[in-house]
């Protein structure tokens, strides 16, 4: 059984940007017998701006640079109008609509026409490769229809047909890099499908709605959804509602989206959801006097110049901004132990249990602080009103949260309290009067400054995840025994990549997720000599753990997946990076899917070898057998800065799981959150699933995407656990998860996050049906399964 989407936190490129003159932003202006402008394209160098000026009565297609200002690039013979919509990497090529036909321009030929398909009368180029050799968009056909086509100067114009089903017309919206890929929409009877077309697999149907761009390797693609909002789409997640009405660009590597959100140009990026660019240009020093800016278009390679469409006192203009950073803070090494350390800032707040996740992703731990000394450096790494909230009932400042826990059984206000690492508690820095454990919910540390004290104090809080008057924090300090994972190039592909750590373990399916929302993908490798170098990344005890009773090491995740259908134990696995292949190295007897749960990979070799062969194994592992590390890949080169991380959107209220069918008789409800299995459930090979449905009552045009957290505990024999969900689109139920339960009275934790197709639109519901299968013989369980919380992602 497969997990096919990403699962909870990730870490992802968090938009800050700089207060300062670095953030340029210019008006483009307009033709000198024009009132208005469009700025429709950026190149993908950032330099060029394409699109379309007013000219007299009519529109004119346009460059601007901000050394050469704006220039008209005319019209085709006998054409009256004509607009740009996509220009090369460095701008020398755009392509374009010239009336009636499609153009390609170059300073050395001017506008050129690209003609029609089939004698069609009148077609329109709306997107580029970088070189400029590749340009699709749009044409009719003698017989009438409507086609998406691409175009190279040795094809001319070729159809790249209809997805089935539908009626004949389709038009395409993007094209990757190197002109591989290409989006658009395909009208079927429901209305608009986004696809994606590949030449050797033709159009794949994404899903009710019409793609407008892609990233250069091909694996992310936006647009709009049919509901109505903007979508982003992987392979991994599917169509992901990111907010917004509509998705228009995207940056090279898939991270940072542009587009319209009832009529604001935004970006997008997962850490910070949609940003307002109205809003947040002023904090970057920008003055908007007179601007309405209403779309976000074009997207630099690197992110960090952008375009698109407003109106200046009220009149149609053009726009582009330079200078935007991608930041958070970097890790600093302390020569007090040599440890190193870094503040992450989450715009949307996280409680101290998402805290806790966020520091172990990043390969280390909340901070812990054993002297005085080391608490001043800490604190002083938090230097940053960001990293700090105001609870405005009292006044005091809390932030950032540490690894300072209380144990449930330490008697309050001060008994039990501990480092998550489990180090010596003999230094303290308490504030006077805390620990108060205030609303006795208080088993929480974080820095507190009030009543006019600033200083490294700390502070008892409640943990945040649920509801409460005091606000949720906004950061975290994280601390580490290694120093950072750094980008490596690679001489044999030109590729990039990053060996990360992850002390706790971490899943196939959530390193997935970080690797895209980091600009890539685990890494594939597809020769002798790439698996060796990313194999040798991987060579040393940080990013493996020793699995004694079969003297092997267990090392991180490669991108390869087995799909749902697949013939076990070897049949048909896949990267996750689309790319297509045969080289495998599987260790001796690999893959051989033991107990039929083994669909990811990732390396496995005898102690005492340099053997770098691949293992099959479960998507969360065994009892007391993870896997601790993974590699990421990225195409091109990783952006400036550091990869910062968001926690779990804001909890909101659990509708009692309202009960659909096949449902055993001894599930109850305990509290007005909480569902639980009584003890002594017999477990049998042919128990039905458990059905359950799960609302919120958040605003339902709000919900990106809901989280549902689980608890499994179960003693003597261990147990599979099947979770299923409902996909909307197709009416079937996905197994999204499966795991063993342990042997032993052991939590288990299960996060899942549930993307806009598994969410019903109407209602903003999932259904769920979970099956449990002893794995021995059957026999009688002392059970709990319960749900713990349930958190829906909302647009800020």
């Amino acid at each position: 059984m497969k997990t096919r989407f990403a699962i909870t936190l990730s870490a992802f490129w968090c938009l800050t940007g700089s207060a300062t003159a670095q953030t340029l932003f210019y008006n483009i202006g307009n033709l000198g017998q024009g009132v208005g402008s469009d700025a429709l394209g950026l190149s993908r160098d950032g330099g060029t701006v394409v699109g379309m000026s007013s000219f007299g009565a009519f529109g004119r297609a346009i460059k601007w640079t901000v050394s050469g200002g704006m220039t008209n690039l005319g019209v085709l013979s006998l054409g009256f109008s004509s607009t740009a919509y996509g220009a090369s990497s460095n701008g020398a090529v755009i392509a374009g609509f010239g009336d009636p036909h499609a153009f390609r321009w170059t300073q050395g030929t001017g506008m050129t026409t690209l003609g029609s398909l089939d004698g069609g009368a009148n077609s329109v180029a709306r997107a580029i490769s970088s070189d400029g050799n590749v340009i699709v968009g749009q044409s009719s056909t003698q017989s009438g229809p409507v086609a998406a086509f691409r175009w190279t100067q040795g094809t001319g114009m070729v159809n790249l047909g209809y997805l089935p089903n539908g009626s004949a017309v389709a038009s395409a919206g993007g094209v990757n890099q190197d002109g591989s890929v290409v989006v658009g929409y395909s009208l079927k009877d429901d209305g608009q499908h986004a696809f994606r077309w590949t030449q050797a697999g033709g159009m794949a149907d994404l899903g009710v709605g019409y793609a407008n761009a892609v990233s250069d390797n091909g694996s992310v693609v936006v647009g709009g959804a049919g509901n109505g909002n903007a979508f982003r789409w992987t392979q991994a997640t599917g169509m992901q509602n990111i907010g917004g009405n509509l998705a228009r660009a995207v940056s090279s590597d898939g991270s940072i989206v542009g587009g319209s959100a009832n009529n604001r140009a935004f970006l997008w990026s997962s850490a910070t959801g949609l940003v307002d660019l109205n809003e947040f240009l002023p904090t970057q020093g920008v003055d908007l006097t007179g601007w309405v800016l209403t779309s976000t278009s074009g997207i630099s390679s690197n992110g960090q110049s952008v375009c698109g469409q407003g109106t200046f006192n009220g009149s149609p203009r053009g726009w582009y901004v330079s200078g935007l950073k991608l930041s958070t803070s970097d890790w600093v090494q302390w020569g007090g132990n040599g440890h190193w350390y870094r503040a992450i800032y989450i715009p949307a707040g996280c409680s101290w249990v998402e805290a806790d996740i966020i520091a172990r992703q990043q390969g280390g731990h909340l901070a812990t602080m054993t002297t005085a000394a080391e608490n001043d450096f800490v604190f002083s790494l938090a230097d940053d009103p960001r990293y700090f909230v105001t609870d405005p009932n009292n006044g005091n400042i809390y932030g950032p949260w540490i690894g300072l826990v209380q144990a449930a059984n330490g008697q309050e206000p001060g008994g039990g309290w501990g480092w998550v690492t489990g180090e010596a508690f003999s230094y303290t820095r308490w504030f006077p009067g805390e620990p108060n454990n205030t609303a006795g919910q208080e088993d929480w540390g974080c820095f507190l400054q009030k009543s006019g004290n600033l200083g490294p104090f700390w502070n008892d809080l409640f943990d945040g995840s649920r509801p409460r008057n005091n606000p949720q924090l906004t950061s975290l300090i994280v601390e580490s025994p290694y120093p950072p994972s750094e980008w490596t190039q690679w001489g044999g592909n030109g590729h990039w990549y990053k060996a990360v750590s992850c002390p706790a373990g971490i899943r196939w399916t959530d390193a997935q997720a970080q690797a895209t929302m980091e600009g890539g993908y685990l890494a594939t490798t597809t020769t002798t000599a790439e698996n060796s170098f990313v194999y040798n990344l991987l060579f040393s005890d940080r990013f493996r753990i020793p699995d004694s009773t079969n003297q092997t090491y267990i090392s991180g995740w490669l991108g390869l997946f087995q799909p749902d259908g697949a013939p076990e134990p070897s049949g048909g696995w896949l990267w996750s990076s689309l790319e297509q292949d045969t080289f495998r190295n599987w260790a001796s007897g690999e893959p051989n899917n033991f107990l039929d749960i083994e669909d990811f990979a990732n390396y496995r070799y005898p102690i005492g070898s340099s053997n770098s062969g691949w293992n099959d194994f479960p998507n969360s592992g065994y009892p007391g057998e993870f896997v601790p590390s993974f590699v990421i890949e990225r195409d091109t080169a990783p952006l400036t800065g550091n990869p910062a991380v968001t926690a779990l959107p804001s909890t909101v209220t659990l509708t009692r799981g309202n009960i659909a069918s096949g449902l055993l008789p001894d599930l109850f409800e305990i509290d007005t959150d909480l569902l639980q299995f009584k003890k002594g459930i017999v477990i049998n090979q042919s128990e039905a699933p458990i059905n359950f449905t799960v609302g919120t009552t958040s605003p339902w045009n709000s919900a990106r995407a809901m989280t549902l957290n689980m608890s499994l505990r179960a003693n003597s024999t261990s147990v599979q656990m099947t979770t299923e969900a409902l996909d909307w689109v197709s009416q079937s139920y996905v197994v999204i998860d499966q795991r063993l339960t342990p042997t032993a009275e052991t939590l288990v934790a299960v996060n899942l996050t549930f993307p806009e197709r598994f969410i019903k639109f109407e209602t903003r519901e999932i259904r769920t049906r979970v099956s449990f299968k002893p794995i021995g013989p059957v026999s009688q369980q002392d059970w709990r399964v319960f749900i713990n919380w349930f958190k829906h992602d909302v647009t800020p």
